[in-house]
């Protein structure tokens, strides 16, 4: 509770409370997960240079954190979390991959046309964790689109999907074109 009395008393201050909260983190992972939320939401712009900073952390859960509420700028800013996401993806640790493949799902869903060519030029360059790491969230996106309720989802996204599942099936890198296929056979279930 302590944590949390520092925020609501700097909550005007958010560098301050970034520096508490690199303090502590670790002590505190919940308390700091839900003000690193709210931080996202009131301060994006601080938050953008500051977790660029913590996901270069030798800490673990530091980087893991630094996605924590990100999901907030995914209307506003699609492209700083794919840069972002760019910079991480082949983090070898389980809590980052997570969050990564969290983050990308809630982007792709707000933004697929901006989302699935970031996704294509990764699973080009991949090894094969980072074809896990997208094969995770691309089968949740397909079984997005298979659920029953479908008028609950943007048409675009659906759209989207489904048409980049198809190119990606007759894509020339094998990568992709076997992402493609295993997607379709999700979608045509």
């Amino acid at each position: 509770t302590a944590l949390f009395y520092y925020f609501n008393r700097y909550s005007d201050q958010p560098e301050r409370i970034l520096d508490i909260l690199d303090k502590c983190f670790e002590s505190t992972p919940w308390e700091a997960e839900s003000i690193v939320n709210e931080l996202w939401r009131h301060y994006p712009d601080i938050m953008k240079e500051r977790m660029s900073k913590w996901i270069t952390s030798e800490n673990e859960n530091k980087r893991a954190l630094s996605f924590h509420g990100m999901e907030n700028i995914a209307n506003s800013d699609p492209n700083f979390i794919m840069e972002f996401i760019s910079d991480a993806i082949d983090d070898n640790t389980i809590e980052v991959q997570k969050k990564i493949t969290h983050i990308l799902t809630q982007v792709a869903r707000s933004n697929p046309i901006i989302v699935f060519p970031y996704i294509r030029e990764w699973l080009v360059e991949s090894d094969e964790k980072r074809v896990k790491t997208i094969w995770v969230s691309m089968k949740k996106l397909a079984n997005i689109i298979i659920q029953r309720n479908r008028n609950e989802q943007s048409q675009e996204f659906v759209l989207l999907t489904q048409q980049t599942i198809e190119d990606w099936k007759n894509d020339e890198n094998e990568k992709v074109s076997y992402m493609g296929e295993k997607l379709f056979r999700i979608i045509r279930r």
